[in-house]
């Protein structure tokens, strides 16, 4: 019979083995398990921080690249500003007086004379006008009629006008007057209009244009601002 208990003895022995690399089995698998997830856990951190870190650089790229163009609208504004500042302005400043006498009192037009009508060109800005040319002319018209320019003759060259520098603009002298010319614009029927046109760069090499219009008045005593061709840039 001591085979008999020997045989029992020796399969309980062999099922506590059995269970013990049972233990063994699920715990090794429970660590490996853990490792993995702590693994994972480590390596999904880590690209979450790596994308926050991205974000974060373009954000701060965004912000740089934003300022630089801030930076360059406020330099191109300073820019326009100076050349605003410093460039010239040509444009008519006064008119040449009347030259005749209508009893006590100073006239642009006289029966049986010739007439010049003439304005002061000048230069307000605070650098040279370069390449300046201008035309002039004048155009008598009824009353009624609507104002437009016409230039029969070739601009003139003037070339370079200094800060405060005058120049005149004259339109060509008229025949001598008849007294129905005369009457003609102080009964108002008609209107007599004296205009031009200047065209010059500025020394920053922008060109510009000024154009201006004054119409006599009824007593023929002065010249008063038309309401179109009065422009400058």
């Amino acid at each position: 019979m001591n085979w008999f208990w020997r045989s029992i003895h020796w399969f309980k022995e062999k099922d506590r083995e059995a269970n013990l690399a049972d233990y063994l089995v699920v715990l090794l698998t429970t660590v490996i398990a853990f490792w993995a997830g702590m693994t994972w856990w480590e390596m999904h951190d880590a690209g979450t921080q790596t994308n926050r870190i991205i974000a974060a650089d373009e954000r701060l790229a965004t912000a740089m690249e934003n300022s630089v163009k801030e930076a360059g609208k406020s330099l191109d504004a300073t820019i326009d500003n100076f050349h605003l500042d410093q460039r010239a302005w040509i444009g008519p400043n006064e008119m040449l007086p009347p030259p005749f006498m209508d009893g006590t009192r100073r006239v642009y037009m006289k029966e049986g004379e010739q007439v010049q009508w003439g304005v002061i060109i000048t230069n307000t800005g605070k650098t040279p006008a370069k390449n300046v040319t201008q035309r002039t002319s004048y155009r008598s018209l009824p009353a009624t009629a609507e104002f437009t320019v016409r230039y029969p003759g070739a601009a003139q060259h003037v070339g370079v006008i200094e800060p405060n520098a005058k120049v005149w603009a004259m339109p060509p002298t008229t025949e001598r007057l008849m007294k129905t010319q005369v009457e003609s614009y102080t009964t108002g029927v008609n209107k007599l209009y004296f205009y031009g046109t200047i065209s010059y760069e500025d020394i920053f090499s922008k060109e510009h244009h000024t154009t201006f219009c004054f119409y006599l008045v009824k007593d023929l005593s002065g010249f008063t601002n038309c309401e179109i061709y009065n422009e400058a840039d």
